[in-house]
């Protein structure tokens, strides 16, 4: 019969890493990235720095042409001045 000693510090148990335990949480760390890449839309994504330069570069022009007005019938373009 094994003698349980009356000090607590004793009767503990530590607990150390098991592979079991990497698995598991190896597991639910690809499954929760998984889940955030599928659910979350296009627009919300964060933006990569091959994005943002060539955002950054777009900017440096100072006229931009307006899409959505007509040609006038002179010909001219509608642009905005930035």
């Amino acid at each position: 019969m094994a003698k349980v000693s009356t000090r607590p510090e004793l009767n503990e148990k530590k607990e150390g890493i098991s592979l079991a335990g990497i698995g598991n949480a190896t597991i639910a760390n690809l499954t929760t990235d998984l889940a955030k890449t599928f659910f979350t839309r296009e627009e919300n994504k964060p933006a990569t720095k091959g994005y943002i330069q060539t955002l950054l570069s777009k900017t440096k022009e100072r006229f931009f042409r307006v899409v959505n007005i007509p040609v006038r019938n002179d010909g001219a373009v509608a642009y905005y001045d930035f």
